[in-house]
Formats: C-alpha cells, structure tokens, sequence
C-alpha cells in the first residue's frame, strides 16, 4: 500500500507498536473484529489494525469525528472500518487489502526480528 510506504519513508519503519509487535501473522488470521460482541469491544488483530488506522489517518483514537492532527497518508473509506455504523468509534480495518498490509507490516517486524537474532549468534 502507497500510504505504508509513504509512512515509511517518513518515518524510517512503518507504523508499529505494542499492538502490532503482538499481533502474530501464523496463529491471528482472521481480521474479522468481535464484531457480534459490545460496541468497543477488540481482539489481537483489531488492536493492531485500530493502530494502523491512526498512524495513516493521522489521528490519536478510532473516534470518528477528530480532525487528523499528524500528516494523514491515507483517507479511509467508512466500508473499510469495523464497525459499519459511522455512529460508533472505529475498533480495527476491515477491508481485505488494509489487513494484507497490516500482515505485511508485521512480517517486516518478525523478519527484523529474525535477522537480529541470527547476526547475534
């Protein structure tokens, strides 16, 4: 994704946290929010997609109505966040290529990792 890579650019690393840190790319597969469950509620991949969406849109929560503060890389679309409801604060992405770019971001992550380890050895 273009807005990744402009993060990137920017910033030296794409967006990462403790969030995306634990997110582990063999064993959270399914992006699919709890969406069934309370309004807020989030599980290892919607956590770490909620990060992605305020790093790109440049803002500091999933609340809806804040003005980005940050440079925004990427305008998001209301069908590509859960929940659909525009009344409810955004808990995580649901659109298939936004979560193929989190699984990128967090291969990256766990390829830094790996490199690490084997030039410490």
């Amino acid at each position: 994704m273009p807005a990744c890579e402009s993060y990137k650019a920017d910033n030296g690393v794409y967006p990462q946290n403790g969030d995306t840190n634990a997110l582990d790319p063999t064993i959270n597969v399914d992006p699919t929010p709890p969406a069934l469950q309370p309004p807020g509620q989030t599980n290892v991949y919607s956590k770490a997609s909620l990060y992605l969406y305020e790093q790109l849109f440049g803002v500091a929560s999933g609340s809806r109505s804040e003005v980005p503060s940050n440079r925004s890389y990427f305008t998001f679309k209301p069908n590509m966040l859960f929940p659909t409801d525009t009344t409810l604060p955004v808990v995580g992405l649901r659109d298939p290529a936004l979560a193929a770019d989190l699984g990128a971001v967090v291969e990256a992550r766990v390829e830094r990792q790996h490199g690490a380890r084997r030039r410490d050895h």
